[in-house]
């Protein structure tokens, strides 16, 4: 009997679901239902379900989303066969990152289903994503002309300011449209305005409502920011003209960034802000809210020129460019915050920012690091740590390993070159042999001369890749020795400040810094060693490749002797 070969097991399709919500109006419910009607449709279809995700609160229209996330990723690495979800909507509601997903689905042969929608296709996810921006569109129109509407006949437009919250019926319902004090928040009101007003700063007020236990607007400590705000948007509680009885509405208006997906604020112009009196929801009189805007007006700092607005305001929504440089690397050791800087010329100072606008009872803080010596610490340490012999080992093996790659892709291009030149010279004997037949003609001398240059051309380059293959170089610990010993001077030098930014943060991911018993400071030095030596001064590095090294550090107390994680 002839032996068969038996038939490969086939594998049940690997199907993934996500599920997702975007108001806090909703529950987990909400998810709960959408994975168990996508789980019954896998198992109708005899899919297997190998994992569920979900995002809640959160709008379709951004892309930063935990799940969402995950499976893109997940979909990039092969592990998925079918993405199941209620509608289109639930995965995304933007026509771009629609368009995305669809497109990265195509190319891994990767399905979507929607139980409402069908079989997913790039005219199908790309109508609803369009729909889904169209109505949004409409509803936000639409739910702004409600809220005027509320506005104009007296009623609170929808949210509330701390002092205030929204009344409730017999029943418990929340009545739409009204707002009621709260005594207890109403005293709190008055005690920061009266403090204020009486030549108390912001972060002093905000210490000792921290130390006496009183929640702040979002429950949790109290900031500075959260009481002096922006006067010109109305933010913060002393300017919130609510508490004289004014509601102000209209004066702001929201946008998301089309880079950073975040909800920024703008400023709507005067002549469309709407002011409506409402003397029952007062809280302070005229006399203390006075005396506090005066005293506003007297601390306000000129505005800066345009050139200072461009260097040190980006756009909305745009990330801020770090101005020294070690900012936004500085962590305070007792809390977790960010060190912040502040000072004049040399004496600029980094402290704890969560110390000084929310007080000991959330950080004691510590004495002021001086930027200056700062970052001479940490200029030392690196150029120590690079300096010791199992950095330099792993530098040398990291430059090795480099070159022994470019030698095999030497080799590999020389190959594909010699394969080339073999059929050039058969171009050349085919013409040859045209020529020795009598085809004489100006195509067949011309295509002749063609093949000849080509093959010279070929032939040089061939012997050029076999001649120059690359060597390890004999002085390589002295360049790499220089390149350690100028690294301070490079990073330093203030014409460099912004590359030099850039570098550090390829090198570093962050300083914890501690009070020592004796009043001075203790570094901490995380973070990653790649690239930098190249980054630093390239033209030392010619010929040696790109992939130089990369070394993990962390630097040991008071910079002693440190491990590398190599």
């Amino acid at each position: 009997m002839a032996r068969t070969t038996p038939r490969p097991i086939e594998r049940p399709l690997r199907a993934w679901i996500y599920a997702r919500y975007s108001t806090n109006k909703q529950t987990q419910k909400s998810l709960d239902d959408q994975v168990a009607a996508c789980r019954a449709h896998c198992a109708r279809e005899g899919w297997q379900v190998d994992r569920v995700l979900t995002d809640a609160e959160l709008t379709g229209y951004s892309d930063v989303r935990p799940g969402y996330q995950e499976l893109m990723t997940a979909i990039e690495s092969g592990a998925v066969d079918i993405v199941v979800a209620e509608n289109f909507e639930r995965v995304s509601r933007d026509s771009e990152h629609s368009a995305r997903f669809s497109k990265l689905c195509r190319f891994h042969d990767v399905r979507i289903v929607s139980l409402i929608d069908g079989e997913g296709t790039a005219l199908n996810i790309g109508l609803k994503s369009l729909m889904s921006g169209a109505l949004l569109e409409s509803i936000a129109a639409q739910a702004h002309r409600g809220m005027k509407g509320n506005v104009l006949a007296g009623k609170n437009a929808g949210g509330k300011s701390y002092g205030y919250d929204i009344p409730r019926d017999a029943r418990g319902d929340r009545i739409i449209g009204e707002l009621d004090i709260v005594p207890e928040e109403a005293e709190i009101v008055r005690r920061i305005l009266t403090e204020y007003a009486a030549g108390k700063p912001p972060s002093k007020i905000a210490a000792d409502l921290n130390r006496d236990g009183i929640p702040s607007p979002s429950g949790d400590a109290w900031r500075q920011n959260t009481i002096y705000g922006n006067a010109e948007r109305g933010t913060g509680i002393l300017n919130n003209q609510l508490y004289v009885g004014v509601r102000i509405w209209n004066r702001l208006e929201y946008r998301r960034h089309p880079i950073t997906q975040k909800r920024v604020s703008r400023l709507r112009p005067r002549d469309e802000w709407l002011l409506a009196s409402v003397p029952e929801l007062r809280i302070v009189e005229d006399d203390l809210w006075d005396a506090v805007q005066r005293r506003q007006a007297g601390l306000q700092k000129p505005k800066t020129s345009e050139v200072g607005d461009a260097r040190t305001n980006p756009s909305p929504g745009m990330p801020r460019r770090p101005r020294y440089l070690l900012s936004g690397l500085m962590f305070c050791g007792c809390c977790g915050g960010k060190l912040t800087i502040a000072g004049v010329g040399d004496r600029k100072r980094y402290y704890c920012a969560n110390a000084k606008e929310m007080g000991p009872a959330v950080c004691a803080g510590m004495p002021g690091l001086l930027r200056t010596e700062a970052e001479r610490t940490v200029l030392a340490g690196i150029t120590r740590d690079l300096m010791r012999p199992a950095a330099v080992d792993a530098f040398r093996k990291a430059v090795a390993g480099a070159l022994g790659e470019r030698s095999g892709s030497a080799q590999g291009e020389a190959e594909a070159l010699r394969k080339r030149l073999r059929q050039v010279e058969k171009e050349i004997e085919n013409g040859t042999n045209a020529i020795l037949q009598g085809l004489q003609s100006a195509a067949v001398v011309e295509a002749l001369q063609k093949a000849e240059a080509n093959k010279r051309e070929i032939s040089a380059r061939i012997a050029g890749l076999e001649t120059a293959l690359p060597e390890l170089p004999d002085d390589l610990a002295d360049r790499y020795a220089a390149l350690v010993r100028d690294l301070p001077l490079v990073l330093s030098d203030p014409e460099m400040i912004q590359p030099a930014i850039d570098i550090l943060r390829v090198l570093i991911d962050r300083i914890v810094v501690r009070e020592t018993a004796e009043g001075g400071h203790l570094l901490d030095i995380q973070g990653n060693l790649g690239q930098i030596l190249e980054a630093s001064a390239p033209e030392r590095l010619s010929g040696l490749g790109s992939e130089l090294c990369s070394l993990g550090l962390v630097a040991g107390v008071g910079f002693e002797p440190t491990t590398f994680r190599l």
